[in-house]
């Protein structure tokens, strides 16, 4: 298939930012998200710049971020930037009761579970896209890397993964079409 289109070979990096969600009662209540949403609503879709972006993204005056990874961080930090006037770090295993307006969880991803509903390349146990050394896939000609693969990684690390996977693709024959270097 990958062929009849005109190309060679496909990466995908699709990453893995399928939330985890709290487990707890009211996680899914107004006023609770996703550290990923937060971060996508403001950083790409330019909530902050509302009414000028058709991106609302209110905020409350104390702020819960649950976590205490980087990305639990970047929340805080953008929580602020967003007008928070109070913005916790809550670790999860403890037991701290107080009131707050907005909660945002960044306790880690997984594997978005569309992917093995829609596409025939195999996944492992937890829903990752099984790929080999080279980072090809079960289906020809289909490569695959980053958080998609390893679960939770760096940027530094799917980008990586991206050039590896151009290096074993560069000693194909390429479509006529397509001569660019990868």
């Amino acid at each position: 298939m990958i062929t009849e289109l005109g190309y060679d070979s496909v990466f995908v990096g699709t990453g893995a930012g399928y939330p985890t969600m709290l487990g707890i009662p009211g996680d899914s209540l107004n006023g609770v998200l996703s550290a990923n949403e937060l971060l996508t609503r403001c950083n790409l879709m330019r909530a902050k710049e509302f009414p000028s972006f058709d991106t609302p993204q209110p905020i409350g005056k104390r702020v819960a971020v649950v976590g205490a990874g980087n990305t639990a961080m970047d929340a805080m930090r953008v929580s602020l930037r967003l007008g928070a006037e109070k913005v916790y770090c809550i670790y999860r295993r403890s037991r701290f009761e107080f009131e707050c307006d907005q909660v945002v969880f960044a306790i880690g991803t997984n594997a978005n579970p569309i992917m093995g509903q829609t596409s025939k390349l195999e996944l492992n146990k937890w829903g990752y896209i099984q790929t080999g050394d080279s980072l090809a896939t079960s289906m020809a000609g289909v490569f695959a890397g980053g958080d998609i693969v390893t679960g939770a990684a760096t940027v530094i690390e799917a980008m990586g993964a991206g050039r590896r996977a151009a290096r074993q693709h560069e000693g194909l024959p390429r479509h006529p079409r397509h001569r660019a270097a990868l």
